[in-house]
């Protein structure tokens, strides 16, 4: 009687809550302006400009300013081509009250860098400018204002400007590649199709400040123009200042504002392209139609509904053994794009699968999908339904990206809780008919215009034709076929949990006595714990949401320590180890242990680190810690696979694989890899296996190597951080690793395999672009190890990089994008590298190089002034403020594993500000002398590089 009175009280609680949701959701009607997050402040001033501002705290202290205009190359006539993007670039080279450059120092003195946190896009429909300020320093909102203010009606548009610009942006075009092979094909035949918003050469030349000044007064208009700010600032403070300072401006408008369709030509286009390394064939087709923007609750459930459909078609090709897949996106403008998908052996192959596919396309179209099938299709569908994930739980600049195709289209995830709940009720009661009748929609689509992109082998199959993909569309169009019989799937029990032993799961005393030292850094919430055996702990907890935490384990020693004629037989070491699971486990239980418990763990041997890298839920930290220690003292060895591979790599020994054709011909990843040979970032050199050294190969001898490297604590660092206590974690940590014995010595990193040149090189690889020759200009050398050191070396890289943007590119107009890496790595002794990556025409090498010499020249005789030096010191407090903040759990964790990796000590890395604010401009001039020699560097290109 109590039991039926419980069951009967839970059923009615349960309708109670669905009668409520109901009755939530009949509020909302299809009409209904989707509504944007709560958080969201939105308005329009009287003279015409909008506004969304939202508060963020990741990154804190910070926010992103957006100025987005509904405007693009779309709206440039026959007379102004290439317009919209030339003026994005003018906007960053003076205005009214940042002339000349000062726009980008004021907001590189605040520690913003250009390039990162100061950029711009010019798009088809959109030109969006884009910068970040820290909202701790006095008035930078204000300038913020200004700035934007000075974009809408003060940006300068000199002659001798606009003529010295040309360069940079003819440098760009000839650098700038669209990703897709079929893009052409894509565009279609209207005004999309009339060229790429940078224009042509003859476009670019042809601008004058004239043409300038007639696009920004046309269409860099308030009324198309919108203020984006999201970060940590309350925005009601920030909207009165707009209010403020740019209620103030005049109204402006676009009367001539239109928005341009997509356009296809009538019946099948078609564009292939040859590709000698595929080893299959694949054939697309594309079926433009009316995109959907989610401005209305009706708009958002059409779009929630064509997402079902795709799906309830993927899962009918899935049960019919259908070798396609189809998706359906957003492309530009007016249209998204159906696509049919289909690989396979040759053109017979997938055409056949086309006609698979179109086959069952239009059965469900006529028949659609029986009530059990739209039962399964609509549960499948709820599982991953949700609602505002654009918005939720993101950093700044990610919610801004997101706010665009609010301001573009109006295109909004539904976020409100009871337009969610109409939302959610219409879509579980979505009938076969609503998706048929999509589908049919798209279908008829393609009968007016359809789009077919080929790729093949030409020495493997041979081409297909428009004629071809029509002949297979019309034959499916009129195929017979049987009624589609869905058998309904009986739902297994779910699985039983794999049983942990409890040797993984039980506590060991904990035993004070083992540690040497604790100690902690209260500024950067960094505790170290260092064990009497030699192992250490780091641990940095952090606001990890999801109650995870992560480890990494590293230690001194690699391949670099393995003998050249034994190389080959160690090379794979770590793969094969991880063929096996633990001692006491075969692989199926450890394997399912780990996915069951959330866990993973992951042995590296490089060259000159052997790791373990672990992450797990902070409730599951004790069996992880338990797995870890067995994984590394008491691998268990898998003969049986490791036979097995051995036998294949014998078996295909000799023959080319996919990856050796690719770099055949893939000459920049030729060139990345001869850098990294020569800097010795990776093994490449070492000697390669021979059938005889496959026969020589012995798992247990790569277990003892691997034993002897992974069981010795001596020199051993954990960090770990994400979500837990520390003296919890320690509690149970410190019995497990403290009880490993060390071997008297940390592990020998090993001599380095190689040596760093000794004079002047140049090497060349084909050229890959005709009118741009890509070159690396590397120098490098040997440093002692320390975060003073490593920051000079940072300093010199921007220094370097700043130099780069102001002459090679802004002033000489040589190159589009000039950058700067450092490298930096520690084995007995630090070697660093900086490679300065930038492409050049082919008559301006010479002048290139002359230009960065007399840059690194006047570096080392002239100190830089301290404001200059103040500013990259506060560029890298921002950064590192940003980048390491309390919910970034990853960057924490990679952060000090390389930091320690560097030799770097943790008392400085806690004096970071004060270590930092140390150098001088003096110092750095010393720095530049000490780091770089002008007589010795590399130089690597793509094409003949001519230094005369």
């Amino acid at each position: 009687m109590k039991y039926r009175f419980v069951k009967g009280l839970l059923w009615l609680m349960a309708a109670a809550v669905m009668l409520q949701t109901r009755a939530y959701a009949r509020d909302v009607s299809p009409a209904d302006s989707v509504k944007l997050p709560e958080n969201f402040v939105c308005g329009r001033l009287d003279n015409g400009l909008s506004y969304i501002l939202v508060h963020n705290d990741s990154p804190s202290r910070m926010v992103e300013c957006r100025l987005m205009f509904r405007a693009g190359s779309v709206l440039e006539d026959s007379g102004s081509r290439g317009a919209a993007h030339f003026l994005e670039h003018m906007a960053f080279g003076g205005t009214k009250h940042f002339p000349d450059r000062k726009l980008v120092e004021y907001i590189e003195s605040l520690g913003v860098q250009y390039g990162y946190g100061i950029n711009a896009y010019t798009g088809y429909d959109r030109t969006i400018y884009m910068f970040s300020v820290p909202t701790d320093i006095p008035r930078s909102l204000d300038n913020a204002m200004l700035i934007m203010e000075d974009w809408l009606t003060g940006i300068i548009l000199d002659e001798e400007d606009v003529d010295e610009e040309k360069g940079i942006i003819l440098s760009e075009l000839h650098n700038y590649e669209v990703g897709d092979n079929f893009y052409d094909l894509k565009m279609g035949c209207g005004k999309y199709s009339e060229g790429i918003p940078l224009g042509t050469n003859l476009d670019i030349m042809k601008i004058t400040p004239e043409i300038l000044r007639d696009f920004h007064s046309r269409w860099y208009t308030l009324s198309q123009a919108t203020v984006v700010m999201v970060g940590d600032i309350d925005t009601d403070i920030v909207r009165k200042k707009i209010e403020k300072k740019l209620g103030k401006l005049a109204p402006s408008s676009s009367p001539d504002y239109r928005e341009f369709p997509m356009e296809y030509a009538p019946g099948t286009s078609y564009a292939q392209v040859e590709d000698t390394l595929k080893r299959g064939t694949l054939l697309e087709v594309f079926i433009p139609h009316k995109a959907v923007m989610r401005k209305t609750m009706g708009d958002a459930l059409e779009s929630a509904r064509r997402a079902m459909l795709v799906r309830a078609v993927s899962s009918r090709f899935d049960d019919a053994e259908i070798p396609a897949s189809v998706s359906n996106s957003w492309y530009l403008a007016d249209t998204d794009h159906f696509i049919i998908s289909v690989e396979g052996d040759g053109r017979n192959d997938v055409l056949s699968g086309l006609s698979d596919a179109l086959v069952e396309l239009r059965r469900i179209s006529d028949e659609g999908f029986c009530e059990d099938e739209m039962s399964a299709i609509r549960a499948d569908f709820m599982k991953s339904f949700s609602h505002g994930s654009r918005f939720r739980d993101r950093r700044s600049t990610e919610i801004c990206a997101s706010i665009e195709d609010v301001v573009l289209f109006g295109d909004c995830d539904v976020t409100d809780p009871q337009q969610y709940a109409w939302l959610k009720s219409r879509l579980e009661e979505t009938d076969s008919e609503d998706l048929q009748s999509m589908l049919k929609s798209w279908l008829e689509a393609a009968e007016t215009s359809r789009l077919a992109a080929y790729v093949y082998n030409p020495d493997k199959t041979s081409p297909a034709s428009a004629e071809a993909v029509d002949s297979v569309w019309n034959a499916a169009s009129a195929a017979e076929y049987d009624s589609y019989v869905y058998v309904t799937e009986e739902s297994e029990p779910e699985p039983e949990m794999t049983p942990v032993p409890s040797w993984l799961t039980e506590d060991h005393p904990f035993d004070s006595s083992m540690i040497a030292s604790r100690t902690d850094y209260p500024q950067s919430g960094i505790e170290e714990v260092i064990l009497k055996n030699g192992f250490r702990f780091v641990l940095r907890p952090t606001d990890d949401e999801e109650d995870r935490l992560q480890m990494h384990i590293f230690a001194p020693g690699g391949l670099s320590a393995v003998p050249e004629e034994d190389y080959p037989l160690y090379e794979g070491l770590a793969g094969y180890m991880e063929l096996g699971g633990i001692e006491g486990l075969d692989d199926y239980e450890y394997g399912s242990i780990l996915a069951e418990n959330g866990l993973g763990i992951l042995v590296a041997m490089g060259g000159y680190w052997h790791e373990v890298i672990a992450s797990g839920p902070s409730a599951n930290q004790k069996l992880l810690l338990n797995l870890v220690k067995r994984k590394m003292t008491a691998p268990r060895l898998n003969y049986e696979d490791f036979e097995e591979l051995i036998a294949g790599e014998k078996e295909n020994f000799g023959e080319e694989s996919y990856l050796t054709k690719l770099m055949k011909t893939d000459w920049s990843r030729q060139l990345g890899m001869k850098v990294d040979s020569l800097m010795g970032n990776v093994m490449y050199g070492r000697r390669e296996a021979t059938v005889e050294d496959l026969d020589r190969m012995s798992l247990d001898d790569m277990a003892s190597m691997y034993r002897k490297l992974y069981s010795n604590p001596d020199g051993m660092t954990c960090v770990v951080c994400g979500s837990f206590d520390p003296d919890s974690l320690l509690a149970a940590a410190v019995p497990l690793f403290g009880t490993m014995e060390s071997a008297g010595s940390p592990n020998a990193m090993g001599e380095s395999h190689f040596s760093l040149p000794s004079q002047r090189r140049m090497l060349e690889f084909p050229q890959v672009n005709d009118s741009q020759i890509s070159f690396d200009y590397l120098q490098f050398g040997h440093y002692e190890p320390s975060l003073k050191n490593t920051l000079k070396l940072k300093l010199v890289r921007d220094v370097i990089r700043d130099r780069l943007i102001t002459v090679l590119r802004e002033r000489e107009s040589l190159v589009y994008s000039p950058y700067i890496s450092l490298y930096s790595k520690v084995f007995d002794d630090g070697i660093y590298y900086f490679d300065i990556n930038a492409a050049v025409s082919p008559e301006n090498t010479a002048k290139a190089i002359e230009v960065i010499d007399t840059i690194l020249e006047d570096l080392q005789k002239n100190k830089i002034s301290r404001k200059e030096l103040s500013t990259l010191q506060r560029t890298f407090i921002v950064n590192k403020r940003n980048h390491l903040e309390e919910e970034s759990t990853t960057n924490w964790k990679n952060y000090l594993v390389d930091e320690i990796k560097l030799g770097e000590k943790l008392e400085d890395i806690e004096e970071y500000e004060r270590v930092l604010g140390s150098i001088s401009p003096a110092e750095l001039r010393e720095a530049f002398r000490e780091y770089i020699d002008r007589d010795r560097f590399i130089i690597l290109s793509l094409g003949e590089f001519n230094m005369d």
